[in-house]
């Protein structure tokens, strides 16, 4: 963050999205600052980082996981899994028979249980991970709360101005694969979420896993949404760049990274390499 501070242009995304509809392309260097989720260290960690630089940031949340502040499906994965008392998985219906202390059948049934719980129903996802959770049998006594609550989420926007509230579905639903109704609640409920709890009308959206349809797409401007972040092959905003389907770079590993993707030179560089 200091890196961004000191050598880069740190921008909100509303300001951003405001540029481009002026018909401006923002210039090399400028870089938003984006959370997905709503995670309890966004507000205990982060943002009193970014709070000392006065530097903004956009926090898209998943506003159905809000009202317990449960953990996210992929957390609730994790913790049957790396804290397992037992270890057989048996679940046809995902291809999986597998004894857990070997690798090669832990590594592939983790591959399936990641690929069908991404793509999964908010029903069947709970089905499938209450089914892992009784056949594992995972010692969950002292987990921490990892997620926020409204509360949370109140006090982080009195306390935190410069970071704005986006949204990011109900349930973290894959919205590409579903059909129209089930699109149209995940992103409508989370609207209607963040007007009642926050009374805000919520403008900015992430697409979940960064996946979305032309469909889904044509539905955040129909409910009111200015623009909306996924992941793509870009990777430099542009005054041409769609703004529903705006390009994110994923978190650098390394300084030297950090400081490649925010320069307004990877996309020419990762061209020039054959990569895009």
């Amino acid at each position: 963050m200091l890196f961004l501070k000191r050598s880069r242009k740190v921008v909100s995304l509303t300001d951003l999205v405001a540029g481009i509809e002026a018909g401006e392309t923002p210039e090399a260097g400028t870089v938003c600052i984006t959370f997905d989720d709503g995670y309890l260290d966004n507000f205990t960690v982060a943002a009193p980082i970014l709070a000392s630089l006065y530097l903004p940031a956009t926090l898209f949340l998943a506003t159905g996981y809000m009202d317990t502040a449960e953990p996210q499906w992929s957390d609730r994965a994790c913790m049957a899994l790396g804290r397992r008392q037992k270890h057989r998985l048996i679940l046809p219906d995902i291809g999986i028979d597998a004894d857990m202390t070997q690798d090669d059948q832990r590594q592939q049934a983790t591959r399936l249980l990641h690929g069908y719980l991404l793509s999964a129903l908010p029903s069947a996802r709970e089905a499938t991970l209450l089914e892992m959770e009784r056949q594992l049998a995972p010692s969950l006594d002292s987990v921490p709360r990892l997620g926020m609550n409204w509360d949370d989420v109140r006090a982080l926007r009195k306390r935190y101005p410069l970071i704005e509230i986006g949204g990011h579905s109900r349930r973290h639903t894959d919205l590409m694969t579903h059909d129209t109704e089930i699109v149209r609640e995940e992103i409508d409920g989370c609207a209607k979420d963040l007007r009642r709890e926050l009374g805000i009308v919520p403008r900015l959206f992430a697409f979940p896993y960064g996946r979305s349809s032309g469909a889904a797409r044509t539905m955040i401007t129909e409910l009111g949404w200015s623009a909306a972040v996924g992941t793509n092959n870009q990777c430099r905003v542009e005054v041409e760049s769609d703004r529903l389907d705006l390009p994110r770079v994923g978190t650098p590993r390394t300084m030297t990274e950090l400081r490649l993707k925010t320069s307004g030179a990877y996309p020419g560089a990762m061209i020039l390499l054959g990569k895009r």
